[in-house]
């Protein structure tokens, strides 16, 4: 009685499989689908793997008359893992947790916010940033790209310029005033308008970004005798927000531009993205300070004879504190009712 009750079952999904089957090879005859039927690999592997699940079907039916459904569910249920085994130790496969994904496509999601991706019509990603977070791709500190045409000297009036640069962008692709935007298209309308938007995307990241108005001197300087005024290296990444935020930021901000220019002599790494073999004057600094991440900034000379380093994108408060204590200066209060023309710096 059991025999005859699973094969029973196994005929009943045999008959369904068939009329799925004449569903589908109706519909692709409808369709006037071209078969090549003399492909003799396919019906050879097509046969062998349905001799095989047929088998397994079997045998299933027969273990559900014999024990309970919890027992061979969970049994069953194995199948991955004893196939997975099966791999390691027959096929030699390597059990890692590395991605295979080549570098050019990482995970979209790591790339866009999640709170624009259901209105994005095309988002475009430079070459040199496929591998970094859409903040950083958002990001720029080209003032041409920005829109800038006249920095402030109270630099985080320049950082609420680039804070309020959010990605709502036009049918072109471009904020009001025609400034340029970030690589991002909500809608377009016509051909000319994605055309003047792939465009504008081509360029993005394309220029170099803004080094503020710092009179930076040679990096040879750092080999050579020490110079009259104390050395001062500000490592940056030539992309990345948080470098952007820097140069915006600290590089206008008049006391800090003040410090550098007229107390130290400023030496600027900016760390190059697409040529890494050029960085070996910058990873040797990095080494050599414990540093794993720009922006930063290390007071070489400083006057109780001891390097010093200030991590991250500091505020610019912090940065003249910090500039004051290694000139061995008193800290004072930024007057800010006198703002100094930009073209003194220029």
């Amino acid at each position: 009685l059991l025999l005859d009750q699973a094969f029973k079952v196994y005929f009943a999904r045999c008959a369904w499989d068939v009329l799925i089957l004449a569903v589908f090879m109706a519909t692709a005859f409808a369709l006037k689908h071209k078969f090549n039927w003399t492909a003799k690999r396919a019906w050879k592997y097509s046969f062998l793997s349905s001799l095989c699940l047929s088998f397994g079907t079997i045998a299933y039916m027969f273990a559900m008359t014999m024990a309970s459904a919890s027992y061979v569910i969970v049994i069953t249920g194995c199948y991955p893992l004893f196939m997975y085994f099966c791999a390691v130790f027959f096929l030699k496969e390597k059990i890692t947790e590395e991605s295979k994904t080549p570098l050019e496509f990482k995970a979209f999601s790591e790339q866009f916010p999640l709170s624009y991706r259901s209105s994005v019509a095309l988002f475009t990603v430079p070459a040199k940033l496929r591998m970094r977070n859409h903040n950083d791709i958002l990001s720029s500190a080209n003032l041409a790209e920005l829109g800038i045409s006249e920095p402030n000297l109270y630099g985080h009036q320049n950082y609420q310029y680039y804070n309020n640069y959010e990605p709502a962008y036009s049918y072109y692709g471009r904020s009001e005033g025609d400034n340029s935007r970030g690589p991002v298209l909500n809608v377009y309308r016509t051909h000319e308008d994605l055309m003047e938007y792939l465009f504008a995307a081509k360029n993005w990241h394309h220029f170099k970004p803004s080094t503020g108005l710092v009179h930076w001197q040679p990096a040879k300087l750092l080999d050579g005798p020490k110079p009259a005024k104390p050395r001062v290296l500000v490592l940056l990444d030539d992309i990345g927000q948080e470098s952007d935020h820097f140069r915006l930021n600290s590089l206008y901000n008049r006391e800090v531009v003040d410090l550098l220019n007229k107390n130290c002599t400023p030496i600027l790494l900016e760390y190059d993205t697409e040529h890494p073999e050029r960085n070996k004057t910058i990873d040797q600094i990095k080494n050599k300070y414990g540093l794993t991440s720009l922006p930063a900034t290390v007071f070489v000379d400083a006057k109780d004879g001891k390097d010093d380093v200030i991590r991250g994108n500091a505020a610019e408060q912090n940065i003249c504190e910090f500039l004051r204590n290694g000139l061995g200066l008193k800290a004072s209060v930024p007057d800010n009712t006198v703002q100094y023309a930009s073209h003194k710096y220029r």
